[in-house]
């Protein structure tokens, strides 16, 4: 991944944990890894835990960040939240939902966030 794309990335998660402490939610992890697997947030709110996956692009892109969210991609995050749940049991007892925050930025105004609760229902 180029140098650029990696800013956009760590941009978008800045972005990211600052709109989700905002709205209520307690981040609990930020990257969590787990060999080849990631989760980019983890957090909760109320009784409840939140795998979050956030994407990040440039306006002039001409499509909405959500559309990078692949079936592939999709599967990848419910096995790496399963083997968050094996790595974390005290959590066990939380249901969960997959959200995500799909963050555009534009050059001439602040950046849009566009939450997706329960994204892969």
């Amino acid at each position: 991944m180029p140098k650029h794309n990696q800013k956009l990335g760590k941009y978008g998660e800045t972005l990211a944990r600052n709109w989700l402490e905002t709205n209520n939610y307690q981040i609990l992890f930020q990257n969590w890894r787990f060999e080849h697997l990631e989760i980019d947030i983890v957090c909760q709110k109320s009784n409840q835990l939140v795998f979050v996956e956030v994407k990040t692009t440039f306006a002039k892109t001409g499509f909405f960040p959500e559309m990078n969210i692949s079936h592939q991609k999709q599967e990848r995050l419910r096995r790496a939240a399963a083997a968050f749940y094996h790595k974390n049991p005290s959590y066990t007892e939380l249901p969960a939902r997959f959200d995500v925050l799909a963050i555009t930025v534009f050059s001439d105004q602040q950046p849009e966030i566009h939450p997706i609760e329960d994204a892969f229902r």
